[in-house]
Order: C-alpha cells, then structure tokens, then sequence
C-alpha cells in the first residue's frame, strides 16, 4: 500500500514504477448484440485509459478483425 504525506501531491511520473495505480477494466462488443465480455487488469498500468484503451481496442480488434484481415490479405499479389 502507497500514501502520500499530507499536503503531498500525486505525480504518476515521480513514483516508481511499482507504486503506481492498477487499471481494471470490464467490456463488452459489440455494443448491440454482444459476443464477446472482457475484464483486463493491467498492474502498475497508471489511473487512466492511455494505456488500457488501446490494449482493450487491440485484443478486440485481434477477436473481431482477422475475417477482413485474412481476406485483404489474399487479395494482395503474391
């Protein structure tokens, strides 16, 4: 467990790296019909969505896109 000091103020880039918040995140996709729900803990990963957004996006763009992907990829002259 971290504390700051009375009348301390918290700056993530001068705490180490270990001391830093954890996120959690919970989804689901799409957004009308549902297929897919996540839960993603990223440790020491900071309090905001800069980095647990674009880990989100990239896993669900690895379960969602590989259908245009592979096609796009045949299309392309060998």
């Amino acid at each position: 467990v971290f504390s700051l000091k009375q009348n301390q103020t918290y700056n993530a880039k001068m705490i180490p790296v270990r001391l830093r918040d954890h996120i959690f995140y919970t989804l689901f996709a799409p957004y009308q019909h549902p297929k897919v729900a996540m839960a993603l803990i990223l440790e020491n990963g900071g309090g905001d969505g800069v980095v647990a957004g674009p880990t989100a996006r990239a896993i669900l763009d690895h379960i969602f896109v590989p259908q245009q992907a592979s096609s796009a990829a045949a299309d392309v002259p060998q």
